[in-house]
Order: C-alpha cells, then structure tokens, then sequence
C-alpha cells in the first residue's frame, strides 16, 4: 500500500525490511516451537468454514 500511494520511497523501503524481517521472526519462533506447525497450518486453511449438515446413509425416512 506505501508503494502504491508514493512510489518506492525510502518509508516504503523500511516498511518493506520490518514486514519481512516480522515474517522471519515469526517463522523462526514457530519452527522452533514446532517443525511441523506448518503442515498443520496448511490443514488449517483448506478447511471450509461451514460445514452444512446432512443425513446419514443410514437413516430411515
């Protein structure tokens, strides 16, 4: 968004280093926290979010 405003200016600049640098920090802690956080996370976001409910095969109208 600070690119688009302004053009590459040296805040857009700085503002680019911090969100990357954050993004490594976070990655780091989170791999060592635990390594396969990340397949989690992955699982995580392909879920729906609504789930409708439905019969089962089973049932006898």
């Amino acid at each position: 968004m600070l690119v688009g405003v302004g053009g590459m200016t040296w805040l857009s600049g700085l503002a680019a280093v911090l969100f990357y640098g954050g993004g490594l920090l976070v990655a780091r802690r989170m791999a060592k926290a635990d390594p396969i956080m990340s397949k989690i996370w992955m699982r995580h976001i392909k879920q729906q979010l609504y789930y409708p409910a439905k019969a089962s095969i089973w049932r006898k109208n």
